[in-house]
């Protein structure tokens, strides 16, 4: 099964998702400049605050008096200023960086495209476009024909390896690394390499990505690579949150996947991958001729009420295949995005929405056989649980473990946000443990 389309994505709704747990990334398949929106798990924005409103606990006695006596206007008043988090907020998620490839005869595009996520769509040179992400075999490509040679980008994300491989045919290509925000250094690495570090936030973590190339006419200008017709690029990043020296763990695993060739990395990934998709098929009766079609252009067909089953196969499909993309044994849990996010600044902090969004994420781990996507939550748990003990004690005077309405990177465990209808809810903790059963 594969999702495919006749044009470069126009925005990141449109790229298309690899993911090995610990990283994502977001290809757009453009033609003379494509782009590679890159993320890892553990980049989040800033360390872990105690955020525990110091008049909490004197106050819940006091709101439950006047919630017996029927005054909820008065206690919902003493409840946003007694127990609203010290700030309000949690920690939020961050890009790691894009990865951009470009034909390298022309000009150098502006960094002013770059940040408006410019990509170069088709034009009377470009013929055969087509760009696909093959779900059962989590393998993109990307394959046109530019003045009668055939340019193709083939890309995965292995998590035998912690690493994207990205193997270029047919064209000399320009590439860089780009982030948005706050970045310590972009510099090259020897004739083949750069590498992008910096600190996500005061206390926050210690980020490291670093890419390398192999192939002829591989070479570097300044922090830029290039590469001839043909080469292969692997890309990996780290944290301080996963490793004591993010750049050493880096540069470990590139040293471990340069040693193998393409196919030797492709093969460790599919039966690794292949083991999460193939544990479940749904297979319903379906009609060929519809299969040729781009998969926007069969949405706009079943929009219009015509059937299509096999697009509710592909679909289905698709869920599994995001979830095992961005859930492992050895990563954080799938957030609000999955492992996929575009801002500085995500929607509801792309951070752990536990009054219903992470528990939806994970219904399909058990009755779908993803199990072990499942393990990267109940880590987690550990991880707020000294954090959640805290909370019941300075907010409640209680035992036992409580967290509210989201957490974060860090298992922050205290209220978030200013809201009636959310923040005061205590029920996060209980309503996660029951996936342990």
């Amino acid at each position: 099964m594969r999702l495919w389309y006749r044009r470069p994505a126009a925005e990141w709704n449109e790229a298309l998702p690899l993911g090995n747990g610990r990283m994502g990334a977001m290809i757009y398949g453009g033609t003379f400049t494509d782009l590679f929106a890159l993320n890892e798990d553990s980049v989040w924005y800033g360390g872990f605050r105690d955020r525990v409103n110091p008049s909490a606990a004197d106050a819940v006695p006091e709101i439950q008096r006047l919630l017996a006596e029927d005054r909820l206007r008065e206690a919902q008043a003493l409840a946003e200023i007694a127990l609203t988090g010290t700030p309000d907020s949690q920690r939020h998620y961050e890009p790691l960086c894009d990865l951009i490839i470009q034909r390298a005869i022309d000009p150098p595009c502006g960094m002013q495209n770059i940040g408006k996520r410019h990509i170069s769509g088709l034009d009377e040179t470009v013929s055969g476009y087509e760009r696909s992400l093959d779900i059962r075999d989590g393998l993109h490509r990307c394959v046109f024909t530019w003045h009668g040679a055939a340019v193709s980008r083939e890309a995965f994300l292995s998590h035998p390896h912690h690493t994207l491989c990205i193997r270029l045919h047919g064209m000399p290509s320009r590439i860089l690394l780009r982030r948005g925000g706050y970045v310590d250094r972009i510099d090259a690495i020897g004739s083949n390499g750069l590498i992008l570090k910096g600190q996500s936030g005061d206390g926050g973590v210690r980020y490291a990505c670093v890419l390398r190339a192999v192939g002829k006419d591989v070479h570097t200008v300044g922090n830029t690579l290039f590469t001839g017709n043909d080469a292969v690029l692997l890309v990996t990043a780290s944290s301080s949150f996963h490793s004591d020296d993010p750049v050493k763990a880096c540069m470990d695993t590139l040293d471990t996947a340069e040693k193998l060739s393409w196919d030797a990395l492709l093969e460790a990934h599919l039966k690794d991958f292949r083991a999460l998709t193939d544990a479940c098929v749904l297979t319903l009766k379906s009609d060929e001729a519809l299969e040729s079609l781009p998969t926007d252009e069969r949405l706009s067909r079943y929009c219009e009420g015509k059937e299509d089953q096999g697009l509710i196969a592909l679909y289905f499909a698709f869920g599994r295949y995001l979830l095992a993309s961005c859930s492992r044994p050895d990563s954080l849990p799938a957030n609000l995005q999955g492992v996929w996010n575009d801002y500085f600044t995500p929607p509801w902090g792309g951070k752990y929405t536990i009054n219903i969004n992470t528990e939806m994420n994970y219904w399909p781990a058990e009755p779908l056989a993803l199990s072990e996507t499942h393990l990267s939550l109940m880590e987690h748990l550990k991880r707020m649980l000294p954090r959640g003990r805290e909370v019941a004690r300075a907010m409640y005077k209680c035992r036992g473990f409580v967290a509210h309405h989201n957490t974060d990177l860090w298992g922050d465990c205290a209220p978030q946000d200013t809201y009636l209808p959310a923040t005061y809810w205590p029920m996060g903790a209980a309503w996660l443990c029951t996936h342990i059963a």
